[in-house]
């Protein structure tokens, strides 16, 4: 795997950049974000819907903020990555992919962005794990409004349970 990082340095470099100018381009997003960040600051709002990932930045940032979960349950946010059928690399694609699966890499996603592991094996710090994870009664109110069917990767990657 190191081989084909090396290979495709200059590639995820130019990824890794665009995905920045992309992030810059959601001001409105971030404004959005960034309006209830400072109105729960200034206490103008006490309660707002958000995702777990959100509420564990803010807590870290020192926003007096607790999460819960309606007793109906609630849809997880997920997000994906594939390579595209025309990928012109990838050889860097799937070396891009095995590191957001690797469990160091899914520890720094926790640490750094509040989203909880995919895979059974990344350890998180026990306060972290407490502040981001569902737990298993949690997780067996997950509700999803659409329905997929996929063939997982690899066996450790954890699929809520419909």
């Amino acid at each position: 795997m190191q081989s084909q990082i090396a290979a495709g340095t200059t590639e995820v470099a130019r990824i890794e950049e665009q995905m920045l100018v992309n992030m810059m381009e959601a001001d409105e997003i971030a404004a959005t974000r960034k309006k209830t960040e400072a109105a729960l600051k200034s206490e103008e709002v006490w309660l707002t819907i958000m995702w777990r990932a959100r509420g564990g930045q803010w807590k870290k940032a020192g926003l007096p903020v607790a999460q819960a979960i309606p007793k109906e349950g609630v849809t997880p946010t997920v997000f994906e990555a594939a390579i595209p059928r025309n990928a012109p690399n990838k050889d860097c694609a799937y070396a891009y992919l095995d590191a957001m699966l690797d469990p160091e890499g899914q520890v720094g996603f926790a640490a750094k962005m509040g989203y909880v592991p995919t895979v059974t094996n990344a350890k998180l710090d026990p306060k972290l794990a407490e502040d981001l994870s569902f737990t298993p009664e949690e997780q067996k109110k997950f509700t999803m409004s659409f329905r997929i069917q996929v063939k997982p990767p690899a066996p450790t990657v954890v699929v809520p349970q419909l």
